[in-house]
């Protein structure tokens, strides 16, 4: 079904996983909501819950997803918006890409340029994306940032 549905959809569509049983309905409608709200504003697409863990959970906890995203990166977030803006270009993509080489590819630009600004990310941040825990932390972050529509000021 959702093979058929997919080139159709003009919406944000969230999925449940497959349950048995009538009494797991409002549970499933409830992981189908988190995965429609794990959708980019404004992306018209359909996500199974269980196909976007990390958007689910960030989706699922919009309150925490913002701490994080703040406590994380907070001083990249406080830089003047031409860095801020090229710093979080540069994290998204080298995140989408998996390697610096392709990074630099999809910015035009020397990869040793994409290593600097991964570098001038970790001097502001305090966490790397060589270091599992700063990546997923970073990871995180970024993605909030994509998914999860601007906070109420």
């Amino acid at each position: 079904m959702v093979d058929m549905v997919r080139p159709v959809v003009t919406t944000r569509v969230g999925v449940s996983p497959v349950y048995e049983g009538l009494e797991k309905t409002a549970q499933a409608m409830h992981l189908a909501r988190i995965a429609m709200a794990s959708i980019a504003p404004g992306d018209p697409q359909l996500c199974v819950f269980d196909d976007a863990p990390v958007p689910a959970l960030i989706a699922s906890a919009p309150t925490t997803s913002y701490r994080v995203m703040n406590n994380v990166l907070g001083p990249l977030l406080n830089t003047a918006a031409e860095e801020r803006d090229l710093l979080l270009e540069t994290l998204e993509t080298y995140f989408t890409a998996g390697s610096m080489s392709e990074a630099a590819k999809r910015l035009f630009c020397h990869r040793n340029t994409v290593r600097h600004r991964l570098s001038r990310i970790e001097q502001l941040t305090g966490r790397s994306v060589d270091d599992p825990l700063g990546a997923v932390e970073l990871y995180i972050a970024i993605q909030t940032m994509l998914r999860l529509p601007k906070p109420p000021d």
